[in-house]
């Protein structure tokens, strides 16, 4: 008889740098969300502007410079093809209406969103006002989560197997918002888009659709919120919700499913998901036995008790 747990392969160790990065946005947005109270410019479009950089943007742009030449290819930082459309419209809404659901269903329907900002916008604010609150509070911070989690994280930890890199970069985006009420629904947000990603095989397509996703929910939130809280038949909603997320989910399944098969039919693969199982089992270990890892865990559980 088999054993449940295979004992464990010999494999050459290996130099991961990604645990150095890691850490950095959860530090940073930790720090934020303890002092920003205090400082009468922490809400300010410079500011957050700054914070995001920091968080996101130095720590990837940190490994993609150690690791020098090619790594672009590595992220797979390249145009996505036109025959993605449908499957990113079927994720888009799905995405859309999943993360509200969980939401909604979870008690965190007023903190859904970029972690750095909660922007209200008001009837009288000036349109270049709201276009620049979107751009800072959804756009640039979705596309910069993709060039860290969907980019580096998934580079970094799938040079061992896929299921590592989906795991990594899932359950550490969901971390990084430090919002308990809305981890399911962020769970939910990194499952469908690293899935995306390896369907698309494009890092571009992954930061459109999370960028218009965090964009449509910047503008709609509030009126998704205001429905579901007054409407006279909040089951109703939810049951039609629901049935739209599932609906999406199937037409994201079908759609890739087409894309699988015709590469097969090209004979295109990916050698770098050819990892015997018993390997991505052990590295996969590995990867949550970082030191890197475990303290953005920690800061994760610091930031879940403090902003409970």
């Amino acid at each position: 008889m088999p054993k449940l747990i295979p004992p464990r392969p010999l494999y050459r160790r290996e130099q991961r740098i990604v645990g150095l990065a890691v850490p950095i946005p959860f530090l940073v947005l930790l720090l934020y969300r303890v002092f920003s109270h205090r400082l009468p410019f922490s809400h300010n479009t410079l500011t957050l502007l700054i914070l995001e950089v920091a968080a996101l943007l130095l720590p990837a742009s940190l490994i993609m410079w150690i690791r020098g030449k090619g790594y672009a290819k590595a992220i797979r930082l390249k145009r996505p093809h036109v025959s993605h459309l449908p499957l990113l419209l079927a994720a888009f809404f799905a995405l859309l209406f999943g993360s509200f659901i969980l939401s909604a269903l979870c008690g965190g329907l007023g903190s859904l969103g970029n972690p750095f900002s909660r922007f209200s916008l008001e009837s009288n604010d000036t349109v270049s006002k709201k276009a620049l609150c979107a751009i800072t509070g959804a756009l640039l911070p979705a596309i910069l989560e993709e060039l860290f989690f969907r980019g580096v994280i998934t580079a970094e930890y799938e040079r061992r197997g896929t299921w590592r890199a989906i795991l990594m970069s899932t359950l550490l985006f969901a971390l990084l918002h430090l919002d308990v009420r809305n981890f399911l629904a962020y769970l939910f947000a990194g499952t469908l888009l690293i899935l995306t990603l390896y369907a698309t095989d494009s890092l571009v397509a992954v930061m459109l659709l999370h960028g218009a996703w965090a964009v449509c929910s910047f503008f709609l939130q509030d009126y998704l919120s205001a429905l579901y809280r007054y409407t006279g038949n909040p089951a109703l909603l939810v049951f039609l919700l629901i049935t739209l997320t599932l609906i999406s989910l199937i037409l994201l399944t079908r759609f890739g499913a087409r894309i699988y098969r015709r590469r097969d039919e090209y004979g295109i693969g990916n050698p770098r998901r050819d990892v015997p199982a018993s390997v991505q089992l052990y590295t996969i270990i590995d990867g949550f036995c970082d030191f890197g890892v475990i303290l953005a865990i920690v800061l994760a559980v610091v930031g879940f008790v403090l902003f409970y």
